[in-house]
């Protein structure tokens, strides 16, 4: 008796644990009924393990960026604007999601590349000598702004309104770098990791998001990531293996 109470106890505690991460149908389908060949719950499993190996990839998605530019103690090539309206895309996704309860699974990625953001924008600023009251007093507009967001004090239909502007935002913050990066014939600093995993990741979304969200809007921003980041990966290949070459034999 005492066994099964703590058999039930066990299964009791699992359920709670791994319904809200599978749902309850998929919990019943697989660990209960034990069929393993359900579709649905499949693809939901492959979503969710892909969500949150997107989540661990991204803590450390920006840092061959931050290094890059910690060992230059320069920003050279790297696009303040890009990283600026980054921020802002990343913000209203994150605070978009949590006001709809989404899954963690689903954005968790955007909080810790927001923070890497933050880290870059301030290197560049650091070592353009422009940390000062301006620096700070924008700094303190947008935590006053985020914090309003985050905890419900915009509507959700303006959040809504604002989660469409993301995609032109990303786009926004992807063009400008493509476009120095064909002015300059250079990459500067930019990492070739960075992008090509940022490549990869808006990838891996366009998969998570269309088996957890009926989300049309983040279809279009993460497929349109995905290729701008491809592209941008593809220029640091050209640049530095192709161009830097050829420049040298010419020399």
């Amino acid at each position: 008796s005492n066994g099964n109470s703590d058999q039930s106890f066990t299964f009791e505690l699992m359920e709670a644990i791994l319904t809200p991460i599978i749902t309850r149908r998929c919990y019943h389908t697989l660990l209960v009924e034990n069929d393993f060949f359900d579709s649905t719950c499949a693809k939901l499993i492959l979503s969710k393990l892909l969500g949150y190996l997107i989540i661990a990839g991204s803590l450390g998605l920006k840092l061959p960026q931050i290094l890059a530019i910690f060992k230059a103690k320069s920003g050279k090539g790297v696009s303040e604007i890009s990283y600026i309206l980054e921020i802002a895309a990343f913000t209203i996704t994150l605070v978009y999601s949590v006001n709809n309860n989404f899954p963690f699974s689903t954005w968790g990625d955007s909080l810790f590349i927001l923070v890497q953001d933050f880290v870059i924008i301030y290197l560049i600023f650091k070592y353009s000598h422009r940390i000062n009251t301006t620096f700070f007093a924008a700094s303190a507009v947008y935590f006053f702004i985020f914090f309003l967001m985050l905890f419900g004090f915009f509507d959700l239909k303006i959040l809504a309104t604002l989660q469409g502007l993301t995609i032109p935002l990303g786009i926004s913050s992807r063009v400008p770098q493509i476009i120095k990066n064909v002015q300059e014939g250079s990459t500067g600093n930019l990492s070739f990791l960075t992008y090509f995993l940022n490549f990869g990741g808006a990838l891996a979304r366009v998969f998570t998001t269309l088996q957890e969200l009926d989300e049309p809007l983040f279809l279009i921003g993460y497929g349109s990531s995905a290729l701008l980041n491809g592209i941008i990966s593809l220029q640091i290949l050209y640049y530095c293996y192709v161009k830097q070459p050829e420049k040298k034999k010419s020399q």
